[in-house]
């Protein structure tokens, strides 16, 4: 019997270690579904979807996870997700791990990364979303955070306008347009606040090139030549309608936006 008695007290022993170490093999099961995640650059919702860590299914309460490699790069884990009935997402938890699946962090903001392997578990609560877009972004060095960006068409221009919620060293912004969102035509300047720690509110209008589906970023700029870009929108411009306008809210979030 005391051998018996003596591996129970070793199990119990080894049980207190592993719980007080917090180390947990939850978010690091490798039977468990990840999404891929290994860039670390600012992506749009539009590279979410062709960059392949979105799941794109019936999505009711859940756990999601997904894998990540921010190049030591510390930032803020978004998401983006749609319903078609307008069914409401809740994200009621993010546990952050390093690569030995130690507990690092819980919430949106990741601070303290090295150049290695983490994972992110994510805990859904929604009665029904057809898809949900998880990613990774690095804390803007400039200071500069957008806040919404909306564009639509007036007549025979496109009207954008757009938030900043902090600004730091700011000098001017420029609005951006392209077709394939490799090759970006600028339109004119405006001025930008330099240091501000309120929403300021900003407005330009163009007349792009050509018709069709159009992708449209700001570009702010610092007085050291330095740039802060947005993530970019798109609307279809053409002379009778405008549709799949899309923006961010202020928590970084995708929307739609109607007429």
């Amino acid at each position: 019997m005391e051998p018996l008695k003596t591996l129970k007290g070793l199990f119990v022993v080894l049980l207190l270690l592993k719980a007080l170490s917090g180390f947990t093999q939850t978010a690091c099961e490798s039977s468990e579904s990840y999404l891929e995640h290994f860039e670390y650059g600012t992506p749009s919702f539009i590279q979410l979807y062709t960059g392949g860590y979105c799941i794109a299914d019936s999505i009711s309460d859940t756990t999601i996870y997904m894998r990540f490699y921010p190049l030591g790069k510390n930032g803020i884990i978004y998401w983006g997700y749609s319903s078609p009935q307008g069914y409401p997402l809740t994200v009621t938890n993010i546990s952050i791990y390093n690569s030995a699946c130690i507990l690092i962090s819980n919430g949106q903001i990741v601070g303290g990364l090295d150049n290695s392997l983490y994972y992110i578990r994510f805990d859904l609560r929604t009665e029904y979303i057809d898809n949900f877009c998880p990613y990774f972004t690095p804390f803007n060095p400039l200071a500069v955070k957008f806040g919404l960006i909306k564009a639509e068409k007036v007549n025979n221009l496109i009207s954008v306008n757009w938030v900043t919620l902090s600004e730091s060293n700011s000098n001017y912004s420029v609005v951006e347009y392209s077709y394939d969102m490799q090759r970006w035509t600028q339109t004119t300047n405006t001025a930008a606040a330099g240091n501000s720690s309120l929403a300021q509110y900003y407005n330009t209008s163009f007349t792009p090139a050509y018709v069709g589906l159009i992708y449209i970023r700001v570009v702010e700029y610092d007085y050291n030549g330095s740039t802060t870009i947005s993530d970019p929108i798109y609307l279809e411009f053409n002379s009778n309608t405008i549709y799949n306008r899309l923006g961010y809210d202020l928590a970084g979030r995708l929307i739609n936006i109607t007429n």
